[in-house]
């Protein structure tokens, strides 16, 4: 489960660190950005496709074992206060709300 946490974090991390990395700079005084394609197009002309990343590894040591305690844990006291009818209930109850939610074909 810590894997899965972990992993999950990761990949997060990655699809969501450039926006994060241009939020940043824009925050910085010394460089002024105009919009935040300015920004983007300015990083990766003057630094290139990396220039988006930098500082991600020191990032991902504090990422990834959050995500993955945060997940062990959700999984440990959702078996600990929900007991298997509950869990059975709520799947049912889950699966019942999709199979509403499913367009029924118009009538010809």
């Amino acid at each position: 489960i810590l894997v899965l946490g972990a992993t999950a974090g990761i990949f997060a991390q990655t699809a969501c660190y450039p926006l994060d990395t241009v939020r940043r700079r824009m925050q910085l005084a010394g460089k002024h950005y105009t919009s935040t394609a300015n920004a983007f197009t300015t990083i990766a002309r003057d630094e290139g496709f990396r220039g988006f990343y930098k500082g991600m590894s020191a990032n991902a040591l504090k990422v990834v074992p959050n995500n993955a305690i945060r997940f062990a844990a959700y999984e440990v006291l959702k078996s600990y206060f929900m007991s298997d009818e509950a869990i059975k209930r709520t799947t049912a109850w889950r699966s019942q709300r999709r199979a509403s939610q499913v367009p029924k074909p118009a009538a010809a």
